[in-house]
């Protein structure tokens, strides 16, 4: 069996090593971008359209 690693270690070791190419950069960039978008909710248009108008309704009791 394979060794058991700590979760800093998962996050630092890559899962299979590749080599960095334009494609994998233009998505890391992507990825940046939309993530940052969310949280600032500029994209809520985005998850209505796809979600509805209930995406943000949540069932408090």
């Amino acid at each position: 069996m394979g060794e058991l690693l700590s979760s800093r270690q998962l996050y630092e070791k890559a899962a299979k090593p590749s080599k960095p190419t334009r494609l994998r950069y233009l998505m890391k960039k992507l990825f940046k971008s939309m993530y940052w978008l969310t949280l600032t909710r500029k994209l809520d248009w985005v998850f209505k359209l796809y979600f509805g108008n209930n995406l943000m309704q949540v069932d408090r009791k």
